[in-house]
């Protein structure tokens, strides 16, 4: 009852052992070996490559307790990775996130899509460092206007064309000419801060 460490690696606790023996033992470091995807990890594991990842798995990797990098670049359960990282936020989980040809990583500050699509859009969700969008081109103004609402921590860049101009989308004032009522009815959706127009 006094150790201040026990080594049961090689003994194959169940989880439930484990967990009911680390409840009686508060003050002892237990290294032992956790059941993960089929294998075994030892709980002093600082690295490890994940190719695919579940819930159950980011449950197991939190006995873990030394991990220090998770290398999860073939991996595409981007769910379960930026949930990892944000239950481990001293262990760095490393990802790509492929957007058009273009595998981005996980701490991409900045991104240029000038035909965002919805697709798209909800990938951007798994970049949580993300600060800026130029998304020049994209003629979805409520999509733009939808993910900007949802994320005002990021600058959303695009334009709206109306008849004969284009408007930055934080306008808030304009004057137009040469559009029709359904151009108007559709562009006005990404001009939120849209106060007069002429």
């Amino acid at each position: 009852k006094d150790a201040a460490s026990l080594d049961l690696r090689g003994r194959s606790p169940s989880v439930e052992q484990f967990d009911t023996l680390n409840r009686k033992l508060p003050g002892c470091e237990i290294v032992w070996d956790v059941p993960f995807q089929g294998g075994i990890l030892s709980s002093d594991t600082r690295r490890i490559s994940v190719s695919r990842l579940t819930d159950t798995d980011v449950d197991r990797l939190d006995y873990l307790t030394a991990l220090e990098e998770v290398d999860g670049s073939q991996c595409r359960d981007f769910s379960q990775l930026v949930l990892l990282q944000q239950r481990h936020p001293d262990c760095t989980v490393l990802y790509r996130v492929p957007i058009r040809g273009t595998e981005y990583p996980q701490d991409t500050q900045k991104i240029s899509l000038p035909k965002l699509t919805a697709e798209e859009a909800g990938l951007l969700e798994y970049l949580p460092n993300l600060t800026a969008v130029n998304a020049e081109g994209c003629t979805d103004y409520a999509l733009l206007a939808s993910l900007q609402e949802a994320h005002p921590q990021w600058i959303v860049s695009y334009t709206v064309k109306l008849g004969n101009a284009a408007y930055p989308s934080d306008s808030q004032s304009i004057t137009v000419e040469n559009a029709g009522y359904q151009q108007l009815q559709q562009g006005l959706v990404g001009l939120p801060k849209l106060q007069s127009i002429l």
